[in-house]
């Protein structure tokens, strides 16, 4: 009995298109403001805790396919999850979690992955800054949301609507669980208050600095199978931190169309969405506390606390924001030595 049910859990695969043993990342990497594929990239994949280095960065036209069964071993794959760090020359580095639907389906095609310009976008005209600001953050602490475009008008109307409550409490309620005596301060949600393309991420870059916003969403996504949302989110990090190079992050979330009209949608949103702004905000306070005259190593010491306490809730698939946490404590050691 049980190799028959064997035989048929095989035949129900093959029927469904999935391949057995399978774990393929392929793709395009292109530049952000000019959807121009970019040769050269390097290319970083980490699952389970273990990092692989492609020994052959992009194609011509920014084009990538991984066989990770070649790279990883069988038990490292049996996860849902893996991160796909992208970094180029003169290009901020990125990087992207993707989930699969169930264990041991790393399989994902068809990426298209946008790389933003360190340099050359020109700032903004004086026209742009005064549109932008009456509505500038008075403490950095905030977070500004583009529209997100679904391709079902009604969808992306109720989440452009909740989603930043939803994202407010659900990332205030996470900085609030770190088990620290100083937790960060919460962060405040607002939209967008000039239009601006989400694919322009050098111009977002530019409003969000204008804006002194602690980090700047955008996203798209469609409805599956008529009843999931999937949507694909960019949580672009504003401030800079000398001698800290912090990723744009991407985060993919799938609930329920009904949870769009319920009050629980904050529920169903990834716990990575607390984990970048922990990053966000760490970077705002150990600005602060080193500008501050004297320098002010309490804050520098309770940032340390609260950073400490995200990396213990992380696991081995979150790798790459370990290593920026890491980035991050490093720097503040080097601030409070005598």
């Amino acid at each position: 009995m049980t190799r028959v049910l064997a035989w048929l859990i095989v035949l129900w695969m093959t029927q469904q298109g999935v391949a057995l043993g399978a774990a393929t990342v392929a793709g395009r990497v292109v530049d952000a403001a000019s959807g121009d594929g970019l040769a050269g990239v390097a290319l970083r994949i980490e699952v389970s805790g273990s990092a692989w280095d492609s020994p052959a960065p992009t194609g011509p036209g920014g084009g990538f396919s991984l066989d990770l069964t070649s790279a990883f071993p069988a038990d490292a794959l049996d996860t849902d999850a893996l991160f796909i760090s992208l970094s180029k020359p003169g290009f901020r580095p990125v990087t992207r979690i993707m989930r699969a639907q169930r264990r041991g389906a790393l399989t994902f095609t068809r990426l298209e992955l946008p790389l933003t310009r360190v340099a050359g976008g020109g700032g903004l005209a004086p026209d742009e800054r005064a549109a932008l600001a009456p509505f500038k953050s008075v403490d950095g602490r905030t977070l500004f949301l583009l529209p997100y475009e679904l391709d079902s008008e009604a969808a992306a109307n109720s989440l452009n609507r909740r989603l930043p409550f939803h994202l407010k409490r659900g990332i205030n309620t996470h900085l609030q669980s770190l088990q620290v005596d100083n937790p960060p301060e919460a962060i405040g949600i607002e939209r967008m208050p000039v239009k601006v393309s989400a694919t322009n991420t050098e111009k977002v870059r530019d409003y969000g600095v204008a804006l002194n916003a602690l980090a700047v969403v955008s996203g798209q996504g469609g409805i599956a199978e008529g009843t999931t949302v999937e949507v694909a989110s960019e949580y672009l990090i504003i401030p800079d931190l000398p001698g800290v190079q912090l990723r744009s992050f991407y985060v993919d979330d799938r609930f329920p169309e009904n949870t769009l009209r319920s009050g629980k949608l904050f529920e169903r949103l990834q716990a990575l969405w607390g984990g970048n702004t922990v990053l966000a905000v760490a970077v705002l306070d150990i600005n602060q506390a080193v500008a501050a005259r004297p320098k002010d190593t309490a804050a520098l010491k309770r940032t340390r606390a609260y950073l400490l306490a995200q990396r213990r809730q992380l696991g081995p698939a979150d790798g790459a924001v370990v290593a920026q946490i890491n980035a991050l404590l490093a720097r503040i050691d080097e601030e409070v030595a005598p």
